[in-house]
């Protein structure tokens, strides 16, 4: 888990998703996801509640009963830095500490003989339980499929206000986290920068 959490924070990621199948009692079934609790940063909560019920919703629309997000606590007690109890799960935990967010996504019960027949069986079905994450996640972060094309399509239309190699390089934030990730710079302006009134391209500047 630790090997993980440290690729994708060396990757810069915005969100690591683990992708896992459920086993418990036979009655139980269908989807979850774990998702951070509300101590210490708590705003990764209010995020991963948000991206969780996205894929929950494309996940559902195969049929899968939607159980919903859910936390859950250490229960051996351990903190975070700041003195708040911290999250049991390993890959939300220290998500959570490297300053990014991570959660866990259980597609269905493999325990469940509906869910086992029905979702997860053929390469069919677990092909389209990756697609259900994967729309979910695009829709979260606003990403077009095909978004190559959409991105210099988008880029191409903003071209008086934007240029990705002046933005990130004129922002110590959005280089760190976005100088080899194209789309994530520009959707940071849409959704950021242009609230923030931040310059984008030398030519423009919003308060000129």
């Amino acid at each position: 888990i630790s090997t993980r959490v440290e690729t994708a924070k060396n990757a810069n990621v915005d969100a690591l998703v683990s992708l896992h199948i459920n086993s418990g009692p036979e009655s139980a079934n269908g989807v979850e996801v774990e998702i951070p609790n509300t101590s210490y940063r708590p705003g990764f909560h209010t995020a991963g509640n948000n991206l969780a019920n996205k894929i929950l919703d494309h996940i559902s629309n195969l049929g899968v009963k939607k159980r919903g997000a859910f936390t859950r606590n250490s229960e051996s007690g351990s903190k975070y830095s700041d003195g708040s109890i911290s999250d049991y799960y390993g890959i939300v935990r220290q998500s959570k500490q490297d300053n990014f967010l991570g959660i866990i996504v259980e597609h269905a019960f493999i325990s469940n003989t509906g869910d086992l027949t029905k979702y997860l069986s053929t390469d069919a079905q677990l092909e389209a339980l990756g697609k259900a994450d994967a729309l979910g996640i695009m829709e979260y972060y606003g990403i077009e499929e095909n978004s190559s094309q959409s991105l210099q399509q988008k880029e191409k239309s903003y071209a008086l206000v934007y240029d990705f190699d002046y933005y990130v390089n004129k922002y110590a934030d959005v280089k760190e986290k976005y100088s080899n990730n194209r789309l994530g710079a520009f959707n940071h302006f849409l959704s950021i920068g242009m609230k923030e009134g931040r310059q984008a391209i030398s030519t423009f500047d919003v308060y000129s």
